[in-house]
């Protein structure tokens, strides 16, 4: 794993170069665009390579950067541990990297994301999934550890940790949602799915989580609408008391696990 961050971040790294030296010398940038390459990087993570934390960043730094420069390009996806050997933030890295220097800085992060908004569920999944204007932070972290991938999990923690506002916006700015700790909880914020390993029958057995996110939403819900469609439940889950609900299917076939999350928000969204 050393080495597999080691090639990863050299590709990050080389990226973020070539940006620097198409756009230093633009009118709008000239003169006024600092570059942190992977030698200097401020981010210190533990020693979990391929899907490190980060422990700590050294603000003083980048501060130092900013007097000299308005605008700065910033490797993502990776630091370094205190052995000075580089890391990997695992699974979304880059928007994990944004989201930890907003809060360090206390800045408003901005994340672009091809389809721009929040939606209640993936639009390539569900067609009728709804655009969210707004998310409240702490259901944009259930959402998250769930298997949304509105942001990782663990860029989710940090910006909860911070109470950190966050716009997901797309690429021609034409699309938005704010994620924030003051938005108001949503009575349904969305549907997820994620591949599990379950017991049945007293072995183990390829699965499939699916769960339901929204405000007083019930533990129960998710069994309760699905097993009237006749799903092979293995378990219920209820990870957030009444935030969440989740059930696990024995599955892992995407016809029927799109089915079952039309179901479930067929009946939510409306």
């Amino acid at each position: 794993r050393k080495l597999y961050d080691l090639i990863v971040s050299d590709g990050e790294d080389l990226a973020v170069r070539e940006l620097y030296e198409e756009f230093k010398n633009l009118p709008l940038f000239q003169n006024d665009l600092g570059y942190f390459h992977k030698d200097n990087i401020p981010i210190i993570t533990d020693s979990v390579y391929g899907n490190a934390n980060i422990t700590s960043i050294n603000i003083d730094v980048i501060r130092e950067m900013l007097e000299g420069f308005r605008n700065i390009f910033f490797p993502g996806y990776f630091g370094r541990d205190i052995n000075d050997l580089i890391t990997t933030l695992g699974s979304n890295g880059s928007d994990t990297t944004a989201i930890a220097l907003s809060a360090a800085l206390r800045a408003l992060c901005v994340i672009i994301k091809d389809t721009g908004a929040i939606y209640t569920a993936d639009p390539k999944v569900i067609l009728d999934a709804l655009a969210l204007n707004e998310v409240n932070l702490s259901q944009a972290n259930i959402l998250a550890s769930l298997g949304s991938k509105i942001i990782h999990e663990k860029g989710a923690a940090y910006a909860e940790q911070a109470q950190l506002d966050i716009i997901v916006r797309a690429i021609d700015g034409q699309k938005e949602t704010l994620i924030s700790p003051k938005s108001p909880k949503l009575k349904f914020a969305g549907v997820t799915k994620r591949k599990v390993a379950a017991s049945a029958n007293h072995k183990l057995v390829k699965a499939t989580k699916i769960s339901v996110v929204g405000s007083n939403i019930g533990s129960k819900i998710a069994y309760e609408i699905l097993s009237k469609e006749g799903y092979d439940i293995i378990h219920t889950q209820t990870p957030y008391n009444d935030e969440a609900s989740s059930v696990i299917i024995k599955t892992e076939d995407k016809s029927l696990i799109k089915s079952a999350m039309i179901a479930l928000h067929n009946s939510l969204a409306s």
